[in-house]
């Protein structure tokens, strides 16, 4: 997924520390945060897309927040219950047509 590589490669631009259980998923967290400033860009109510703005305004400094706070040893297995909640829904959404398990 090339948005995936480019944030890959925003992070390695980047002075941030991320811890190691993180590195590799960070970039997808960050496309699925986008994904999700896109989706609300779509049902924005106001007509010169204020309300994306002052979300994207809001939320950000909490994601930069959040990428600090993960080094912490306190949160290491908050960070590592999240590595496994991408994982497992990665493998939800990898997995071929023909698992019994999954829907149509």
């Amino acid at each position: 997924m090339a948005a995936i590589e480019l944030w890959r490669k925003v992070l390695e631009g980047s002075d941030a520390r991320v811890p190691r259980t993180l590195q590799d998923d960070l970039p997808e967290l960050l496309w699925l945060y986008f994904m999700g400033v896109v989706l609300f860009w779509v049902y924005d109510p106001t007509p010169d897309g204020s309300a994306t703005r002052n979300a994207v305004a809001c939320t950000a400094p909490l994601v930069v927040r959040a990428i600090g706070l993960t080094r912490l040893p306190i949160l290491r297995g908050m960070v590592d219950d999240l590595v496994a909640l991408i994982n497992e829904v990665r493998r939800v959404f990898t997995a071929p047509a023909t698992d019994p398990g999954r829907r149509p």
